[in-house]
This record gives structure tokens, sequence and C-alpha cells, in this order.
């Protein structure tokens, strides 16, 4: 049986991040044949895009540190320039700093709202997501934007959801700061976006040489896999025994049995993860069917045409008659993504993860049709490449009754020396930035804590 320190089950970039951090004491696990999870860029026809949108948000500045020096001059700066389309008109992204572009009179109505906000003497806990977001924005911005876009994400009752777990990345700005925002005039629009104290203010992306054989977020990702010593691909684990710290391992040629002897990180779907472990109690297996996850089905367009003038790195749809909840425009994150004289459109539609899966070109023409009643696609343009991907699972629901299961998970692989990592490993709602940070710290203190190791750091 082939034995090891740590083992480390899935290679995206939490499993990659944990690996680069143990060096030689890990060996990293992924069930397909590329490392990187999520984190993948496709090449159509001269047109890149990545699997899913990304932008890395360096708020850590040791992660921020480790990153650039990792990746060096090929990651460039990236501040989140983007758009919000709601029924008041577009605003910048986040409208909630921006709303001078609004309708005038949704303005008044959106500044008096959160004025009665901020006067609110009510001490209770929210006890729902569409609470939380009254209380944070006020009716009329949430009736114009948070709730219809939320519906579209969330595809569910927006009072089922729970008012935790999903709401790091939603920008609470002071009334005062919405005032600004509101009454800037076109000059001071540009400096107050990067005043806005918005989670992924400090937004940065890969963009290597032109001509590279390898561009997008997948850059990241690969340069991670050279300081993990010990990565084995197309290893799939089917099964795993806490007890005996063993796997089970599937690869194209064979069947076979690793152990750990110190620690296992696991990155695998939570969900999943709790249903091949061989030592999970029935009742716990039971309840994680009611975990409950939608998934993204990611539309590439690669369109022949002149680009278009300052789309923003995306774009967010309210109006729930449009098919996509956002748009990324890839020669925006890097302008050589795209042929010269052309531009990748990478939609984002969500579907319940419960539900019946769109046919992919049915898909990709509804998609279409609606980039073309929104004037992205011309008369003029042609389009030279599509496909459809299905991200599952892509965003993690939250009821009010997940927490509990999601807690007792944790509690039962803790005990067990197992250590839960990753958006899906820990079942949460993260970003790539700090996904990585999390793998890397994890990854630090497993090094720190294995036998032996005093001797071996006076050694170095």
């Amino acid at each position: 049986m082939d034995g090891h320190e740590i083992l480390i089950i899935g290679g995206g970039v939490a499993g990659l991040a944990a690996g680069w951090a143990l060096g030689p004491h890990a060996c990293v696990l992924e069930g397909g044949s590329q490392p990187g999870g999520l984190v993948k860029t496709e090449e159509l026809n001269g047109y890149w895009f990545d699997h899913v949108v990304h932008l890395l948000h360096l708020a850590d500045p040791s992660t921020e540190k480790k990153l650039k020096s990792l990746l060096g001059e090929v990651l460039v700066r990236r501040p989140p320039e983007a758009w919000v389309e709601c029924s008041a008109g577009t605003a910048r992204y986040p409208i909630q700093n921006h709303l001078r572009t609004l309708d005038p009179k949704t303005i008044t109505q959106i500044l008096s709202d959160l004025r009665q906000e901020s006067r609110r003497q009510d001490t209770t806990r929210p006890d729902s997501h569409k609470d939380v977001l009254i209380r944070t924005f006020g009716q009329t911005l949430c009736e114009i934007f948070f709730f219809p876009y939320h519906r579209k994400v969330w595809k569910r009752s927006l009072e089922t959801l729970s008012p935790t777990g999903f709401q790091w990345n939603i920008a609470r700005p002071s009334l005062e700061e919405v005032t600004r925002g509101a009454q800037a005039s076109s000059a001071e629009k540009t400096s107050l976006a990067t005043q806005a104290a918005v989670y992924n203010q400090n937004g940065w992306y890969p963009q290597p040489k032109p001509g590279a054989p390898l561009r997008g977020m997948e850059f990241l990702t690969r340069e991670m896999t050279q300081h993990v010593p010990d990565l084995r691909l197309s290893h799939q684990v089917t099964s795993i025994d806490c007890e005996t710290r063993s796997l089970i391992i599937k690869t194209p040629e064979t069947i076979s049995s690793i152990y750990y002897q110190h620690a296992c990180v696991a990155t695998l779907p939570l969900p999943h993860l709790l249903t091949i472990c061989t030592d999970v109690p029935r009742p716990l297996k039971t309840a994680v069917k009611d975990l409950e996850f939608n998934r993204v089905r990611s539309v590439m367009i690669g369109v022949r045409g002149p680009r278009h003038p300052q789309p923003g790195l995306w774009r967010y749809y309210a109006d729930e008659s449009i098919i996509f909840s956002r748009l990324a425009f890839m020669t925006e994150f890097d302008p050589y993504m795209a042929p010269e004289e052309g531009f990748g459109i990478l939609a984002e539609v969500t579907e319940r993860g419960d539900a019946r899966e769109q046919p992919a070109q049915e898909l990709i023409s509804r998609v279409i049709v609606d980039l073309k009643r929104l004037g992205w696609i011309r008369t003029t343009d042609e389009i030279e490449c599509t496909k459809a991907l299905t991200i599952s699972p892509a965003y993690v629901v939250f009821s009010k009754a997940s927490q509990e299961i999601i807690g007792q998970a944790k509690k039962f692989f803790s005990e067990r020396g197992v250590y839960l990592l990753g958006r899906y490993g820990r079942w949460e709602y993260s970003s790539i930035e700090s996904v990585i940070r999390d793998g890397l710290e994890c990854g630090q203190a497993l090094l720190d804590s294995l036998p032996n190791r005093e001797t071996e750091t006076a050694r170095e």
C-alpha cells in the first residue's frame, strides 16, 4: 500500500495552494486529467475564455506577496470596472456607490430609504437573505436591482435563504458614501470607484506576452503546479476510511489503496465527500442530500467585429427576461484574449442543481438572442465560435436548514483529522483569493505540526 505523510484530495486552487505550502510532505490526488479545478481557460479558434469569471481580489498582504512573486510581471492590475443594468438605468459597479446615472426620482427614494434604515431601532437579527438586503440597501434599491438579480442567481424565494453564509461580498457603504456617489460629477465618478469600500477593489489578472501558448486564469494554476512536487492526475478517490486512514484510488489503469500517516486535506464537494466516506453515520449521509446548490452554464461566444468601447470587465443584469445574470468581456481582462478584430463574451446562466439541464445548443441560441437584443452582437458582426460548459456545483445555496447539516459534517471530519478546504470542501461562498490564502495557511499549519519538524527546520 502506498503511504504518505499528508494526502490532499483535489488539485484545484485550494489543493494546489496547500500542496505548495507542504512541498515534498504531501501528495496531491486530482481526479481529472488537468489540475486547476474550475480555474481553467479554453481557446476556441483564437478566442480565449475562462471557464468561469475570475479576478484575483488581493485583500490579504501575505497572499498578494506570494502570488506576485509567483507570477511576476505577468500579473497586472485590473480594477473592477463593471456596470450594473437595472430598471432605473445603468450604474457603475457597485451600484450603491454610483447612483448618479440613475433616474433622479429613484435616486431620491433610495436616499430616503437609506436614511430610514440608518435610523432603524430594530436590533433583532435578520431572519432571511431578503431581510439582510432590505436592511443594507433599503426597499427601492432592492426592488430595482438586488431582488430581481438575486432571484436570477439563486433561483429561489429570497425569504427561504439564510441570513448568513454568503453575504461577505456585499459592500455596505455609509449613507454619506451613497449620497456622495449620487451627487458626484462625471469627473469625480472615476475617483469614487477607486475609493469605494468594495471587497474586490484590488483586482489583478494574468496577462502573458502576445502569442503565449496559454492565457487567462489557468496561467495561475499552471504556475502553482510547478511548486507541487507530487501531483498525481487522473487519480480519482472513490472511497475514504478515516479510521484506517486509507483511500481507494481509481486510475485509467488500475484500482489501488493509498494511506496517510499524519493528515488528509479534502477539497471535494462536501456532499460527495460524505457519500464516499465509509465512516459517516447513516443519519448524516441522509441529511446531506438536503444540501442545495446551483450550477452555472458558462456560454462562450467568439465574435468577429470591432470591440465595444469600455464595456467594463463585466455587466450585471437584473432584468429577469434576460437569461444571463452577468456578462464578462474577455478582452477587457486581457486584450490578447481574441484576434485584433474580435472579442469574446462569456455569459453566465444559473440553473438549479435539481432542475433539468437546458440542452447546450438551445441555451447558446437563447444567449445569442439576448446579446443581439442588448446590442452586444451587431448585425455587422460575425459569430465565429460558441460553446456551453456546465459547472456543477457552482453556487452553494444556504437555506435556513443547511447550516446545521454543514456544522455536523465539519465536526465529523475535524474529529478524524480530515481538514476541509476550498469553496466546495467547506461548502461555502468564497473568492479565489480567500481559497488560495486558506490553502496556504492550512498547508503551513500542517507542515509546522509534522513530527520532527523542529529538527528539520533547524537543519534548513
